[in-house]
């Protein structure tokens, strides 16, 4: 199973608030024209001339109104989107902080596991250590002194199976716990996936908006950015 990085989650994160601020940028495009598209009006409006004319002009006005009108709701349209996007940035933060948490519980886990192997080798070591001590010694000294080496090896034994039995319950549990994570990082995955389609949607959105008011995309943002 492929697991998305923190990379991965940062990397959407930054394209949708990118968008954000091209989306504000083209907004504020937007009022600019129809401030000056209004200002045009009135002086039109001043210059009429013969019936002629305005009933020219009166075509031209009421085309432009309608154009204004479908831009508008394109505006709504678009705004609406925008919310859905701010929605999904935060649910991406909360996804990245979420699989900074269960990463963080699983590799206390593994450090867990790690160290009652480390102390389990080291036992097994004393224990062996401790059986050799008593076959070399068991022809020197009297039963007393083996009967303390015996009690030893017993209690070592003894916390050897212990731990043992420590170890397979923090490995039942380390598996519960990746089976939960790794539904996770499905949901997390699945996440991404809808962020970055609504990213390549809202891009062609922000496009079409362009491409209605005559302007370029790339240089009407960069223009607007340096300001």
């Amino acid at each position: 199973m492929n697991i998305p990085s923190l990379h991965v989650c940062y990397s959407l994160t930054h394209e949708n608030e990118k968008l954000q601020i091209k989306y504000r940028k083209l907004t504020s495009k937007y009022k600019q024209l129809l401030k000056d598209y209004n200002e045009l009006k009135n002086q039109q409006l001043k210059g009429f001339g013969s019936s002629k004319d305005i009933e020219k002009k009166s075509i031209e006005s009421l085309n432009q109104e309608k154009s204004n009108a479908n831009l508008e709701k394109l505006l709504v349209l678009h705004t609406e989107m925008m919310d859905q996007l701010d929605r999904r940035t935060k649910d991406n933060k909360n996804l990245v902080q979420e699989f900074e948490k269960l990463e963080a519980e699983n590799k206390k886990f593994i450090n867990q596991v790690t160290s009652l192997n480390q102390e389990k080798e080291n036992i097994q070591k004393q224990l062996e250590l401790k059986t050799l001590q008593l076959s070399i010694l068991s022809s020197k000294f009297n039963n007393k002194f083996k009967e303390d080496h015996l009690k030893q090896i017993l209690m070592l034994k003894k916390e050897l199976k212990k731990l043992q039995a420590e170890n397979n319950r923090l490995k039942e549990e380390l598996k519960g716990l990746d089976i939960g994570f790794f539904e996770e990082i499905e949901d997390m995955k699945y996440a991404l996936q809808q962020s970055s389609k609504l990213n390549s949607h809202y891009e062609l959105v922000l496009k079409r908006l362009c491409k209605q008011f005559g302007l370029h995309y790339e240089t009407t943002l960069e223009n607007q950015l340096k300001h």
